[in-house]
């Protein structure tokens, strides 16, 4: 009798497995062919104007304190000699919480 119970137990499981797999095949199948199709509408390009990078190319506006302060904060984080270039404004769109945190992570990191 206990050989019948671990018989049925076993066929069972194996059914079981056979269910969940199948089932995930059938998922993988689905996002690969939603991942295929362009839901997104037709881009417009931006206007230049909108760029997410805006130099600054006139030295007069930021003043020396700011580039004395950006130069300092520089030398903490990164610890080696170095030369600032150019100092540039770079807005944050939407959406960029994952990016954000990745570059205080690795800033954090350099920091120990």
């Amino acid at each position: 009798m206990d050989g019948n119970v671990i018989l049925y137990s076993m066929k069972v499981s194996v059914i079981g497995f056979l269910v969940v797999f199948l089932a995930l095949i059938i998922v993988a199948l689905m996002i690969r062919v939603l991942a295929s199709v362009d839901f997104q509408e037709e881009k417009k390009p931006k206007p230049h104007s909108e760029n997410k990078l805006m130099p600054m190319s006139n030295r007069e506006e930021i003043s020396p304190e700011i580039i004395a302060i950006i130069s300092a904060a520089v030398t903490v984080a990164i610890d080696k000699k170095y030369k600032v270039r150019r100092i540039r404004l770079h807005k944050r769109g939407r959406g960029q919480s994952w990016s954000m945190q990745g570059q205080m992570s690795v800033m954090g990191s350099r920091m120990e």
